[in-house]
């Protein structure tokens, strides 16, 4: 409705005072992309309201006064100032006044948008006993560093090849460990959920043969031996 009234009041040139209620001082012509400023003034105390069936978009200030805008495409922008004056006699008279503005020329080439960040650098790849290393957290306080010490020596022994074959590994890792911990009916009986724990993993690992190699034994009690 408000477009239809602009084309109205610009194609039609409808003016219901005799004299003009303002003026408007602005530019006839502009490059494309540019900002253009249209300044209306009144000598007489009035309403003002801005109107265009032009494809563009404006905005106001200073109480409607001032209407700026800047547009890439070339073309004729034509603008209305609606003004209403309060006679002295308290009627309302109407006033059209009207301005276009001729914008040529291409405008201006926007600069290249930011370069997206590089994105994450790949991690190392986790190791498939990171699981082992997190259950030291089932371990008690008593005894940790000698339990932790056990597991070191066998890893050794492994990569030496003292203990060339799994069951010899646990094995080897049993009778360490009960001869730092003693009776498991004792206090030390608090292990057993870290070491049943640690047996439960190391089942899973072997049957989905992550456990194939003496390298990997060796990774895997390093690996617990780091969680205590």
């Amino acid at each position: 409705m408000r477009a239809f009234f602009a084309y109205l009041l610009i194609s039609c040139g409808v003016c219901f005072a005799q004299t003009k209620a303002a003026q408007i001082a602005g530019p006839t012509s502009a490059n494309a992309g540019t900002l253009v400023e249209l300044r209306a003034t009144s000598d007489v105390s009035s309403a003002m309201t801005w109107l265009t069936v032009s494809d563009v978009d404006y905005k106001t200030y200073e109480a409607g006064s001032v209407l700026v805008f800047a547009t890439p495409k070339p073309g004729r922008y034509e603008f209305a100032l609606v003004v209403v004056v309060v006679t002295a006699d308290g009627k309302p008279v109407v006033s059209i006044e009207k301005h276009a503005v001729e914008v040529t020329g291409a405008g201006p080439v926007p600069p290249p948008g930011p370069r997206p960040p590089p994105g994450p650098t790949p991690g190392p790849v986790p190791s498939p006993f990171a699981d082992l290393t997190k259950l030291g957290s089932l371990a008690p306080q008593d005894n940790r560093a000698a339990v932790k010490q056990n597991f070191r020596t066998v890893a050794t022994m492994v990569v030496a090849g003292t203990v060339p074959s799994w069951e010899q590994v646990v094995s080897e890792t049993s009778t360490r460990n009960r001869a730092t911990l003693g009776d498991q009916s004792a206090p030390d009986a608090a292990w057993n959920a870290f070491l049943v724990a640690v047996g439960k993993r190391l089942d899973e690992l072997r049957k989905a043969g992550s456990l194939a190699t003496k390298e990997q034994w060796a990774a895997a009690w390093n690996a617990i031996a780091e969680g205590l």
